[in-house]
């Protein structure tokens, strides 16, 4: 098994070159998709639990297969406070894995995850950043290159959720000193002001249990709520059961296509528009 022909290294099987020169990436099978984790030391990754998550898991790889090569690129950033799950979030949606012990970030990593949404391949890179306070400044720096944003928090942990609008605001300001340095009028009206972000509330498989022990959790109302105010996308999701991590990531592409054609749309009037030239006779 070779790692690197592969985008996504989540699949064991050889894969064989069409005619066209691409190398399609075959989805793993239920009976193979245990070998991922024969690379990885047993004491910290973590497979699937259970036949009908491991079912699940693979009809959505399938679902979101690419075809062929990328035809866009995009760059998504991952924020929220320390300790959240944002590496594990990316881990999971780049290779399919969860791992029980993984250090801090430090500054910023990166994954990549290509994938086909709604016809179109997209190259996702996806970069994950620290989310201690010491790291702010350097995280926001990132917000004016990135093309989307998954701001996610601990739905066992309330602190993290009510520091959801720092970090909205944040990004708001990177967003509005972005156009004002490309010289764009900032419209509080225009959807291209802000980049596209999803808010996610991550853990949502230790929810019950802590509510059981007594642990102020977060609820899915008041999520979708905090969303609502915020004028953005929201999603509940598990990095450790993987449920909904990609369709998270393939929503939050959506919204960047559609932003980016908007975009090009735009441009494409402003060209068009020329304005007729005066005669010598003011004719």
């Amino acid at each position: 098994w070779n790692r690197s022909w592969s985008p996504n290294p989540v699949n064991c099987s050889t894969p064989k070159e069409q005619s066209n020169g691409y190398v399609p990436m075959p989805m793993p099978r239920a009976s193979k998709i245990n070998c991922i984790y024969e690379s990885i030391d047993n004491d910290d990754s973590l497979p699937l639990t259970s036949q009908s998550e491991l079912n699940n898991s693979v009809e959505v790889e399938q679902l979101y297969e690419p075809t062929g090569p990328p035809e866009q690129t995009f760059k998504v950033i991952f924020v929220g406070d320390a300790g959240v799950g944002k590496s594990s979030f990316a881990l999971r949606i780049s290779k399919g894995v969860f791992v029980r012990h993984m250090s801090s970030t430090l500054g910023l990593d990166f994954l990549m995850r290509t994938l086909r949404v709604d016809g179109t391949n997209v190259a996702v890179q996806l970069w994950d950043t620290a989310g201690q306070e010491r790291f702010r400044s350097i995280t926001k720096t990132y917000f004016r290159k990135a093309d989307g944003v998954m701001l996610l928090y601990d739905c066992t942990c309330e602190q993290s959720f009510l520091s959801v609008r720092q970090w909205v605001e944040d990004i708001d300001v990177a967003c509005f000193y972005s156009m004002m340095a490309e010289k764009q009028s900032p419209d509080t009206k225009s959807t291209n002001q802000r980049i596209p972000l999803m808010i996610v509330a991550n853990k949502t498989d230790l929810r019950e249990m802590a509510m059981k022990t007594g642990t102020m959790c977060v609820t899915t109302e008041e999520g979708e709520k905090l969303a609502k105010d915020c004028d953005t996308t929201f999603m509940e999701g598990s990095a450790k059961d993987g449920s909904n991590v990609l369709h998270a990531l393939a929503n939050l592409v959506r919204s960047m296509i559609a932003r980016k054609d908007l975009q090009l749309s735009a441009s494409t009037m402003q060209l068009c528009e020329v304005k007729p030239k005066k005669s010598c006779c003011g004719k």
